[in-house]
């Protein structure tokens, strides 16, 4: 009876002993898996981060861009306006002129018929 109870304590404390094993690896697992997943957590707010800083560089570039492409545009409006307004100048200065020869040439005319 004494060598059955030895045998029975034997596998129990066998059993135990593994047991206490699988519990210490289970746990060791578990540490190393919440390692893990605080690591990829740190990954993905990193790569959160690296992403709305892209983006917010996006944001000013796309901004930069259409501003520039509106002072180009206005650029062009304001070189329009300024030669159309040389023009206008210019041809203002060209009907005057023609205007003084030709009552220059009048006045020649009249001054030529009176003498």
């Amino acid at each position: 009876l004494t060598g059955v109870i030895s045998e029975r304590e034997l596998a129990l404390r066998s059993l135990e002993a593994r047991l206490a094993a699988a519990t210490e690896e289970n746990a060791r697992r578990l540490k190393v898996a919440e390692e893990e997943r605080m690591a990829a957590i740190a990954r993905a707010e990193a790569l959160a981060v690296d992403y709305a800083s892209q983006e917010m560089q996006r944001m000013s570039v796309a901004a930069h861009a259409e501003a520039a492409e509106h002072r180009s545009e206005e650029r062009v409006r304001e070189e329009r306006r300024t030669s159309a307004a040389a023009a206008s100048a210019a041809a203002e200065a060209a009907a005057e002129a023609a205007a003084a020869a030709s009552e220059a040439a009048v006045a020649a005319a009249v001054s030529e018929v009176s003498a």
